[in-house]
């Protein structure tokens, strides 16, 4: 699958089984959703950081579980990372939330750089 599925922490950024089961191995249905996770990702990484920076606990929890669902459907893995900021207490100290936040911003663009890049056969060679 031209080395598309990256290898980050020890787990695959993308969860092929899950997306070819998601689109129903439907050529179209799975450009939609490309389409929609490359056009919506950006602003909920932007209002992540954003809500990070200000210590804005019930925007940013919000903003992990919209990105939770997001993601859901490509990657378990970002998901279960997003999820995890969700549960992040807000007693720990701003570096850390921002490394965190930071690591699933980074895995989530890395995640729609190969989806820019995915085919329906790659998806089902990989699967």
């Amino acid at each position: 699958m031209r080395k598309l599925i990256s290898v980050i922490f020890g787990q695959n950024i993308l969860d092929p089984t899950t997306l070819l089961a998601t689109c129903g191995g439907d050529r179209v249905l799975l450009q939609k959703m490309i389409d929609s996770f490359r056009a919506s990702a950006p602003d909920h990484l932007s209002a992540l950081r954003e809500a990070a920076q200000r210590n804005d606990e019930i925007s940013f929890r919000s903003i992990a579980h919209r990105l939770r669902g997001l993601t859901s459907n490509y990657s378990t893995f970002i998901a279960a990372q997003a999820a995890a900021l969700e549960e992040m207490e807000p007693d720990q100290s701003i570096d850390a939330i921002m490394d965190r936040c930071e690591t699933v911003i980074q895995l989530t663009r890395d995640l729609g750089d190969l989806l820019s890049v995915l085919t329906l056969e790659d998806l089902q060679r990989a699967s």
